[in-house]
């Protein structure tokens, strides 16, 4: 039974909802070697797989990567809203994986 799903954020706080797996871990595994699929929605996330249309409210059980761990237990809309919220430069960094740290996360 597929448990998880990926949930995909553009930098724009759009979002997409693709891969399903078992566990989380083989979710994020999908998300991280994609490869040129779906280049648009580089940042990666898992909600758990209800098996009905997925809505904002739904809250990260994981991240890919290049999200920082505090986004788990946000809501899909949340994460959504603080992409939007990111320079160019924080989003740049970001989706390099160059140890990001967004100025509100410093410290923490």
């Amino acid at each position: 039974m597929q448990r998880y799903k990926a949930i995909l954020f553009a930098p724009d706080g759009t979002w997409v909802t693709d891969y399903r797996g078992e566990t989380k871990k083989k979710v994020i595994e999908r998300i991280v070697n994609r490869g040129n699929h779906l280049i648009p929605y580089p940042f990666g996330g898992v909600i758990l797989y209800e098996g009905k249309p997925t809505k904002s409210s739904q809250r990260l059980v994981d991240v890919a990567p290049n999200l920082p761990s505090s986004l788990v237990g946000e809501s899909i809309r949340t994460v959504s809203e603080w992409l939007k919220d990111l320079s160019e430069d924080e989003l740049h960094d970001l989706a390099m994986g160059m140890g990001f740290r967004p100025q509100h996360l410093q410290g923490e």
